[in-house]
């Protein structure tokens, strides 16, 4: 934290401390130009997505994995989202690679939100997140796709946007050798409205990854059926029509507030060489208390959260 603030521009450090809780801020910021390690090792290797180099003497990037806390704190607090295991490095840092045996989960990425609170209540939505780029793409195929939720609204069709402001739909994984379907979290709003806000977007993509071969993902309407199923496929290839697509390289980080917007990322092929993309990855909440003058309503109320008056202890000497 303190490195960070110290060699990056005052206006880049002013920018990153109003960006999770400005009404003016964007909805993502691209930093470019940061130091990198170098000769940096091998992409590592990870038993699933998400994962943390299995090897616990794997060589890291101390630079690159600086860089991602140091910026994350001024973000707000980083912290392991309940579904993942921490890993014998604290799992604060992902990294974001090509899995062996899974290449098929190098195609296409399609929007979403990660672990929206609709979705996964009562777990905590990750406020904001940091990619941060150890190695890029060598043939420069892989982007990340990024579109603002305001800008992905205002391109739907206004009966869109009434259907999936009205309808809720519901990921489902259908498993394997006709075993029937599995609801996966919460049914939930795409297009739902926020309390002083215009309106955000949610994207959702069902991981089927954890109910073995053959299980695949897909997006239901409980309610709306085939009408608002047809306008939820709609919405996802519009967001990938207005969509960023940005193309990280080494010294390049994304920053992503992930309940403004959504994002993906392009298909590519690994090469599992040592040389594939390498992104490590941090999330960031700034809800763990409430902050002062900032109208955001944390789990707790400094310094509640971090002690705890337990008994009354009078007449110490």
């Amino acid at each position: 934290f303190a490195h960070a603030t110290k060699w990056l521009p005052s206006d880049v450090v002013s920018e990153l401390l109003d960006f999770p809780f400005s009404a003016d801020a964007p909805a993502a910021l691209l930093l470019s130009g940061l130091p990198v390690d170098e000769a940096p090792p091998d992409t590592p290797i990870v038993s699933a997505v998400h994962g943390i180099g299995t090897e616990l003497a794997q060589p890291r990037v101390p630079v690159a994995e600086s860089w991602t806390l140091g910026l994350a704190r001024l973000l707000g607090h980083p912290f392991v989202p309940p579904f993942f295991d921490k890993g014998h490095r604290g799992g604060l840092v992902r990294d974001m690679v090509p899995v062996p045996g899974v290449e098929n989960l190098c195609g296409l990425l399609g929007l979403h939100r990660d672990f929206p609170a609709s979705v996964f209540a009562p777990f905590p939505e990750p406020e904001t997140f940091l990619l941060v780029a150890v190695r890029g793409d060598p043939s420069h195929v892989a982007r990340t796709v990024v579109v603002d939720s305001e800008k992905l609204i205002a391109s739907l069709s206004a009966a869109d946007v009434a259907l999936l402001s009205k309808h809720e739909m519901q990921a489902q994984v259908v498993l394997p050798n006709g075993q029937g379907a599995v609801d996966q979290g919460a049914p939930f709003l795409p297009i739902a409205p926020r309390e002083g806000r215009a309106a955000a977007a949610t994207l959702f993509v069902p991981d089927a990854g954890a109910h073995g071969e053959g299980a695949v993902g897909r997006m239901v309407s409980p309610e709306g059926g085939a009408e608002v199923e047809a306008a939820w496929e709609r919405m996802m290839a519009v967001g990938l029509e207005v969509a960023d697509y940005v193309d990280l390289q080494a010294g390049d980080c994304l920053i992503l507030n992930n309940v403004r917007c959504c994002h993906g990322r392009t298909a590519f092929e690994p090469k599992l060489d040592g040389n594939d993309r390498w992104l490590v990855k941090s999330y960031v909440t700034s809800d763990l208390w409430k902050r002062p003058a900032t109208g955001k309503y944390g789990a707790e109320a400094y310094p509640n959260m971090v002690t705890r008056a337990v008994e009354r202890v009078s007449n110490v000497d």
